[in-house]
């Protein structure tokens, strides 16, 4: 008979610190890693609000962006810093100011819950604003779970925050290129 496998848990087991006046450093990607995101053009990604070099956001990149931009005005007590836009994935960094609430009912919510809304949100509007055939994109999708990251001090976060600018720039190295040859 098959033994079932005991999955690492993927959250930190520190009761309240999903929703606790913290800063996390977040990574979703497409499910499958398919590239559609964004174009990298001389190592150069739109950056949040601002597109340096040739880079260029697909219509399913800026329909990410407007979404991920979006919770910050649908969600109280949370501050949107840094992000990136990858080809087929997404960094940010999140900062809980106070207990994230929903703006029109109150209700509490986590990290979990808060990258659970980002994905719903996007993923509707992507399937029903895009024609995803001219991406080779059958049906977008984003992978199960997604990574985090407690960000512990001003060290930390500088840390962080150099990574998401530089991320583009290593892209031909990454380990979430599906050419890189690493």
């Amino acid at each position: 008979m098959p033994t079932k496998l005991n999955r690492k848990p993927n959250r930190l087991p520190i009761p309240g610190i999903y929703k606790s006046n913290n800063s996390f450093f977040v990574t979703v990607c497409v499910e499958g890693r398919v590239c559609c995101l964004c174009e990298i053009q001389n190592g150069k990604v739109d950056h949040g609000n601002f597109t340096y070099g040739k880079a260029s956001l697909t219509p399913t990149g800026e329909i990410v962006r407007e979404s991920w931009v979006s919770i910050a005005n649908m969600i109280n007590g949370i501050y949107i810093d840094d992000f990136v836009i990858m080809p087929n994935h997404f960094h940010g960094i999140i900062t809980f100011l106070e207990t994230p609430t929903f703006k029109n009912s109150g209700k509490i919510l986590d990290l979990s819950q808060i990258i659970a809304i980002f994905k719903s949100k996007s993923t509707n509007l992507i399937r029903r604003g895009m024609p995803l055939a001219s991406q080779n994109i059958t049906n977008f999708q984003w992978q199960k779970s997604f990574y985090d990251h407690v960000i512990r001090d001003e060290k930390d976060l500088h840390r962080i925050q150099e990574y998401i600018n530089n991320n583009p720039l290593n892209w031909e190295l990454d380990s979430l290129n599906p050419g890189n040859n690493l």
